[in-house]
């Protein structure tokens, strides 16, 4: 199975982001695959193709790690793109939401997956561009959206998620949710 770990938002956050894509899309600026609002999360680690032995091996790990990390609050702000070919909307934790995911990456490093080449950085993906036909829109966006304020939630779990991939985009399936203290 393909699996994840990710933060999970809040209904009322992902209806709010859910209304902004819904914005950029009728800006009408690039041909992309738009994130639906069911979709939308934080991912902290992406693990690719697992058996139930190494979901077990995880499981573990992931209950050690969080039962020694506190919730935390993060903020969503700004617009962004990675390479203009990931658009999202980027956050800040005071370095908990990282520090996490090194625990994550450090710890199932211990079980044979690869260390993350760079450094996490809070971002929620809004869609994946294929194509930008209208540049100076597009930078007029990311420009209003740079201190745009989207809201913040208090994490206090985490999931290891299964991504089943279909024609329509991806169907996601919560393995196992670990509560932080």
């Amino acid at each position: 199975m393909r699996a994840f770990i990710a933060i999970e938002l809040p209904l009322e956050l992902k209806e709010k982001i859910d209304e902004v894509i819904s914005e950029l899309e009728d800006a009408d600026f690039c041909d992309a695959k738009w994130v639906s609002e069911e979709q939308l999360h934080l991912t902290l680690k992406f693990l690719g193709e697992i058996n139930k032995e190494q979901e077990e091996k995880i499981n573990a790990a992931l209950l050690a790690i969080t039962r020694s990390t506190k919730s935390f609050t993060i903020q969503l702000e700004g617009l962004g793109h990675f390479n203009q070919r990931v658009l999202w909307v980027g956050g800040s934790s005071d370095q908990q939401a990282e520090n996490l995911a090194k625990k994550i990456d450090t710890e199932l490093n211990k079980l044979g997956f690869p260390k993350e080449a760079r450094e996490f950085s809070i971002h929620l993906t809004l869609a994946r561009i294929k194509h930008v036909h209208n540049w100076a829109k597009m930078k007029q966006i990311l420009e209003k959206g740079i201190d745009r304020d989207f809201g913040s939630f208090k994490v206090d779990n985490i999931k290891l998620i299964e991504s089943v991939l279909a024609a329509e985009g991806p169907a996601y399936k919560t393995l196992k949710e670990f509560n932080l203290f």
